[in-house]
């Protein structure tokens, strides 16, 4: 009796040995198993943190050196280069931790490092604190999970090229900023000044004609508009052409002066002619020098060679000018040579920059114009995607400026207004590598801005780089 007694107590005390152990048991697997979750988790987070920053970082540097170029003589734009950098950078942080459902969003800190008036480096550091299973376990929170990146528009990285095509016929030769738009809308005829005649050949252009005169009579013609808007401070939308560009030039030149194998630039124009205005170089002296000299092609009058206002007419050469601009791009195109991914002299990263009022106004055969009156032996068209196609397809970056054409009553040009398939801005859009490197310029102030902006992305594209990231 007393062992059998004696057994049942050693049975119960067992039991309750069992139970403790069994609880205190439990406990080490939920935080083995607690530990390995939030291990899982934390790795997870971490390596999404480090995306997360260097996406940021790569944004941000680009977004404050894009600031820098187009901002180059401002003493302060450093200070505004920072502002942005942090303001790209967290919106960057935000989106991406929403879409990947973190909450909240991690602390993010950033610093802009400038290196030069168009190279800086961003650093962006990231620093989150999840909700860890274990702490329901334990009073253990765990401490921050931090990440830095650091992405930097490193000159000298890449060889690249910059081929201009530039539209030179005579739509350039009108006015080109709001004042000069409004005497053209609102004079007589709607074509005070220029109107596509930069000769004064045309009836309506008033300049052309005697002080007092009746334009019936005392014709001065040809005279030279390209003259008399300069006498009258008439700027037309070729000068802004010549300020953009030599300004792209002065902005490159720092950058060559660094690298000066690394950066070549040429400048073709188009127009009834092509000429190559400036051979592939280094030399942004040469290349200031021929910007400035771009200027819109002699215009030839709607007549004979003696513009007698009678038969016979040839329009084949006596026509205001034509824009053959398919067959140009194409010149353009072969005249290109050593593309490639910038790694080398001879695999340069290409881009094309594309300026044109979006016209392409070509000779169509002989007519007779006693059988067809209207028939002006020219077929005014937008069929240049073909063209654009080809050097989009050869591996170059094609930028498309449209300055806007502005229409005076022209029965040929006002089928190709409006937007989308068949129109100007259609087919100038279309031709743009992408819808960022598309730019329509109502007027000279935004043709200007329009090159700015693409001196911006071809910077970003040959020197933006992630240059670093902390692991910690």
């Amino acid at each position: 009796m007393f062992r059998k007694k004696l057994f049942r107590q050693f049975i119960s005390n067992q039991t309750g040995g069992v139970i403790i152990f069994t609880a205190f048991g439990s406990l080490i697997i939920l935080t083995a198993v607690a530990a390995a979750v939030d291990y899982s988790q934390m790795v997870a987070i971490k390596a999404r943190l480090q995306t997360f920053s260097d996406s940021a970082a790569l944004s941000a540097t680009k977004s404050a050196s894009n600031y820098m170029f187009s901002h180059l003589s401002d003493s302060s734009a450093q200070t505004t280069a920072q502002q942005i950098a942090e303001t790209t950078a967290l919106q960057s942080v935000m989106q991406n931790a929403q879409t990947a459902g973190i909450s909240p969003v991690p602390a993010v800190t950033v610093q802009y490092i400038p290196a030069s008036s168009v190279s800086g480096a961003v650093s962006v550091s990231l620093s989150y604190t999840p909700r860890l299973l274990i702490s329901n376990i334990l009073n253990y929170s765990g401490g921050p999970i931090t990440v830095k990146s650091t992405a930097a528009m490193d000159e000298g990285e890449s060889y690249f090229q910059i081929v201009f095509v530039v539209d030179i016929s005579n739509s350039m030769a009108i006015g080109g900023d709001p004042a000069a738009i409004s005497t053209l809308e609102n004079g007589s005829s709607q074509c005070v000044f220029a109107c596509h005649d930069p000769k004064g050949y045309g009836g309506s252009t008033e300049s052309c004609y005697a002080t007092g005169a009746r334009k019936s009579s005392s014709r001065k013609w040809p005279c030279d508009m390209r003259a008399y808007a300069k006498q009258q401070g008439i700027n037309l939308k070729i000068d802004y052409v010549n300020q953009a560009l030599e300004e792209f030039m002065e902005n490159m030149s720092e950058y060559s002066s660094k690298y000066p194998d690394k950066i070549t630039v040429s400048i073709n124009t188009i127009g009834t002619n092509f000429n190559q205005l400036l051979n592939s170089t280094s030399d942004m002296t040469a290349a200031m020098n021929a910007a400035s000299s771009i200027d819109i092609e002699n215009a030839t009058q709607w007549s004979n060679v003696n513009n007698s206002g009678s038969a016979p007419y040839d329009f084949k050469d006596y026509n205001y000018g034509y824009t053959n601009t398919s067959d140009y791009l194409n010149k353009s195109l072969s005249l290109i040579t050593n593309i490639g991914d910038g790694s080398s002299s001879s695999k340069r990263k290409t881009y094309v920059v594309f300026l044109s009022d979006g016209a392409q106004d070509v000779w169509d055969g002989y007519t007779n114009i006693y059988e067809d009156p209207n028939t002006r032996y020219r077929v005014v068209n937008v069929d240049y995607s073909a063209a654009c196609q080809n050097i989009k397809q050869s591996g170059i970056r094609l930028f498309s400026v449209w300055a806007t054409y502005y229409s005076i009553n022209d029965s040929l040009i006002n089928p190709l207004l409006g937007t989308g398939a068949g129109s100007m801005q259609g087919a100038m859009q279309a031709c743009a590598s992408d819808d960022e490197d598309f730019f329509e310029a109502d007027d000279g102030p935004a043709i200007q801005t329009a090159i700015t902006s693409i001196f911006s992305s071809i910077m970003s594209d040959v020197s933006l780089r992630l240059i670093g990231n902390n692991q910690n």
